[in-house]
């Protein structure tokens, strides 16, 4: 299990998180059944890490698909929010490297997340 801090541009401005995408490794597969599609679980706390909503799965890959890219779309708004990120499966050695969100503001334009604005 792996969380993220909170994070929160303007408490009073709800950002559009549209995707949530992790480099990781893929393509490892389930150790106990190599043959089974490994998933790991996102969730999103939208009080800062207080709560957490509901579960929302995604699969890493088989053994061999190393290409495989790891992304949640369409996650809904906050102003102040976290990530958490499940792996229950056996799988050996895997690795969270990085997490890229694509968050916008409330006009439609992309926001990076040191809270600047994409020119």
């Amino acid at each position: 299990e792996r969380t993220s801090p909170a994070i929160c541009i303007d408490p009073d401005t709800e950002l559009d998180i549209a995707q949530v995408e992790l480099l990781m490794q893929t393509g490892i597969g389930n150790t106990n059944a190599p043959g089974n599609f490994p998933e790991i679980v996102m969730q999103i706390s939208r009080d800062g890490g207080f709560t957490w909503g509901r579960e929302r799965k995604c699969g890493v890959g088989a053994r061999g698909q190393y290409g495989r890219r790891v992304r949640w779309q369409a996650n809904g708004t906050a102003a102040n929010f976290a990530l958490k990120f499940i792996m229950s499966d056996p799988v050996v050695n895997w690795r969270i490297v990085q997490a890229y969100l694509q968050l916008f503001d409330p006009e439609g334009r992309e926001v990076n997340v040191s809270g600047k604005r994409a020119a």
